[in-house]
């Protein structure tokens, strides 16, 4: 299984991200795979898993609506890319029933939480920045996701996983939050690995332990941890038995 998460953030890492310009609009809902749709904010792709529907170039001020992007319940293969959100008062970017899905490039702040993930499976966070949100990424009884190269600061909760199987975070950095990841609610067979935690209170907690806090004999950096030593998480049994000695 972990092979397979490695495969998949290959996947996500082979999508070209969008230029750097955007365009104003306001929040985009999702509900079906028939609103797929330019009025929708889809700017080209045909939904299959080599052609996704591409939802790019987005400059989104919520302006206090529930979600700056809600795509829910929807079978087709999509990106999220090139986008920037701010002011969602419930979730920036918020995936519900998805079965395959990307989100890269992407900028959010000011929200609620940064990235709300709901009963969903194939899905890539790739080349994204959360600031000054409650929660940094929240995932909710979803399975095999990937976390790449996501950084997080000035947040409450880092990422926080609550009945979630095979994700897998690597090369990402939580700054500034009161718990840099949690796993809870049944959370195992996580993959944290490669990454860096500074001004955390609680770095990380795995309620009943089950995860794996490093790939091979990689684990993450622990500012003012002795690296010499495993670093314990809090919660369950698990440690990072090998714990890096500078961020990655």
């Amino acid at each position: 299984m972990r092979k397979a998460m490695l495969a998949l953030l290959v996947l996500g890492a082979m999508l070209v991200s969008g230029t750097a310009e955007q365009t104003s609009r306001g929040p985009i809902a999702i509900r079906s795979d028939l609103e797929f749709t330019e009025e929708h904010g889809v700017v080209s792709g045909t939904g299959l898993s080599g052609d996704p529907y591409v939802i790019e170039g987005w400059c989104i001020d919520a302006d206090g609506d529930r979600y700056g992007i809600l795509i829910h319940n929807t079978t087709r293969s999509f990106v999220i890319r090139n986008v920037s959100v701010r002011g969602a008062r419930l979730a920036g970017v918020r995936l519900s029933q998805i079965h395959t899905g990307k989100v890269h490039n992407t900028h959010l702040s000011g929200c609620a939480t940064g990235v709300s993930i709901h009963m969903s499976s194939h899905i890539v966070l790739r080349d994204v920045a959360i600031s000054q949100c409650e929660d940094g990424i929240r995932i909710l009884f979803s399975s095999e996701l990937a976390v790449e190269q996501v950084h997080i600061e000035n947040v409450q909760a880092g990422l926080w996983a609550s009945g979630v199987t095979e994700l897998i975070v690597m090369d990402s950095t939580v700054r500034s939050s009161h718990v840099g990841v949690r796993l809870d609610l049944g959370s195992e067979a996580n993959t944290v690995a490669g990454n860096a935690f500074f001004d955390c209170r609680i770095p990380a907690y795995s309620e009943q332990g089950g995860n794996y806090f490093h790939l091979d004999t990689q684990g993450n950096y622990w500012e003012g941890h002795d690296a010499s030593v495993p670093y314990p998480i809090e919660g369950g049994d698990d440690e990072d038995p090998f714990p890096l000695g500078s961020p990655p």
